[in-house]
């Protein structure tokens, strides 16, 4: 499924800075537009959502996702929900960003809250730092109070208490 996707928009894609960047955009001076056709983003789409995604280096999808969430619609989200559960952090946390690109704009602080708790509790604590992040950014702790407080002593069972995550879901519970 990747082949179905320019190579521009793929080396543009895994380009680690913006200096590589411009160096695609040398190379190939139409890949912004390329990059922003319908058929390409249905392609990226399609792409992510597939196995190979979960099989191959995560650099591609992290970044592809990084890029879709500009755009990001309710009907798309079906498309990128499963890749909350992606082996790689990164694609997680940009799945979770993509989804709270639709979430919070149409206001569903049920699908948002939603959300949060379930990436407190990943493996990794990247995920849980961002979920810490938007409960304080998002002023959502008076909501999820009852949660926040479970999950302090899931956090201590599971050794999270010397983390940024801990350190700030302790300060929105008073």
């Amino acid at each position: 499924m990747i082949d179905e996707i320019p190579v521009e928009v793929r080396q543009y894609l895994t380009a680690g800075d913006a200096l590589a960047q411009a160096s695609v955009e040398g190379k190939y001076p139409g890949v912004q537009a390329t990059l922003r056709t319908p058929e390409v983003r249905q392609a990226i789409l399609k792409y992510l959502n597939s196995k190979e995604a979960w099989d191959a280096p995560p650099t591609f999808a992290v970044n592809a996702l990084a890029f879709l969430v500009g755009d990001a619609n309710a009907k798309e989200l079906p498309l990128v929900r499963n890749l909350i559960a992606h082996p790689q952090p990164w694609v997680r946390v940009r799945a979770a960003q993509y989804r709270m690109a639709v979430y919070y704009p149409a206001g569903d602080r049920a699908a948002m809250v939603d959300l949060f708790e379930k990436m407190l509790v990943d493996e990794d604590d990247v995920v849980r730092l961002q979920a810490a992040r938007w409960i304080r950014d998002f002023q959502a702790a008076a909501e999820m109070k009852p949660y926040l407080k479970r999950w302090t002593g899931i956090a201590a069972a599971r050794g999270w208490t010397s983390t940024e995550t801990f350190t700030i879901v302790a300060t929105l519970l008073p």
